[in-house]
């Protein structure tokens, strides 16, 4: 029997994250959540109906949303499928997140969604969206299609550093690095966490496509273990900032790297108002 409604619920702050999720099959509603990263059990209780099963999950999630929780796509099993890339449409969602980059300061945390689809003999297309606490203030910026020079051969170059990954079997990368440059004053630092996602393009929705390639690497000062990535996940890693155009967390910050340059011309800024020390960890 197949589910006639799901949502996956997260909510975060730079002290950690959590999960919520409900499904609904027939007349069973299932719920689960815990912390960001660990499967939890399942809980059920089964209703008269399944339209009664279905108005219960939806009021139990929209009271989960109201208290701040936002929908995320679902953690997703590595595919191991075979694939020639270069002949696969495909979807790039790319997280670049920085938290508490001046600690007391001045935007001290934001995040970045960028989602690359490329398709065979089509131009890829670039979009990104970007959420960021600028000395208290709360700007958000709705997701935006815009132009980046060098996207077609950039985009190509991404996909060889992808191909080499999955001739070798290496599909799936958590890596951790550290962060040495960390104190009270203003400073230039590592991404925070890097979360980087290939999927098989074959649905409006990456929470429904096949994960081909998922990478995270996070940046953590005084790092008593590091296992950074070796060398075909590093090529992989720097292919993803070069095709968005991303540079060092100041840069971007300072809007002095290419996807500042080029999102800017295109994105609009909504100011809203959030707790202080809270950020959307998706977008």
């Amino acid at each position: 029997m197949s589910l006639s409604y799901s949502k996956y619920l997260v909510s975060t702050s730079t002290s950690g994250g959590k999960y919520w999720e409900v499904e609904v099959e027939g007349t069973d509603v299932r719920i689960r959540y815990g912390k960001l990263g660990a499967e939890r059990p399942w809980s059920t209780k089964s209703y008269e109906t399944e339209e009664k099963a279905i108005k219960e999950a939806e009021k139990t999630a929209n009271s989960k949303l109201r208290k701040g929780y936002s929908e995320a796509p679902r953690p997703s099993e590595i595919s191991d499928e075979s694939v020639d890339l270069s002949k696969t449409p495909l979807r790039g969602v790319f997280y670049f997140r920085a938290l508490d980059r001046y600690p007391g300061g001045n935007a001290d945390m934001f995040t970045i969604k960028i989602t690359v689809d490329m398709s065979p003999g089509e131009d890829p297309k670039i979009k990104a969206a970007r959420h960021s606490n600028w000395d208290g203030e709360h700007f958000t910026t709705t997701e935006t299609e815009f132009e980046m020079p060098g996207l077609k051969e950039n985009t190509a170059k991404l996909i060889g550093a992808a191909q080499s990954l999955t001739d070798a079997g290496q599909r799936e990368g958590d890596f951790i690095i550290d962060e040495p440059r960390y104190d009270d004053e203003e400073y230039d630092t590592e991404w925070s966490f890097l979360e980087f996602t290939l999927y098989k393009n074959e649905s409006a929705s990456e929470s429904k496509d096949p994960v081909l390639l998922k990478v995270v690497q996070r940046a953590i000062p005084k790092a008593p273990k590091v296992s950074p990535p070796d060398e075909t996940f590093a090529a992989f890693i720097e292919a993803v900032h070069t095709l968005c155009g991303i540079g060092r967390v100041e840069n971007t910050s300072e809007s002095g790297d290419a996807f500042s340059a080029a999102f800017s011309k295109s994105s609009e800024n909504i100011s809203h108002g959030y707790k202080d020390g809270e950020i959307p960890l998706y977008l």
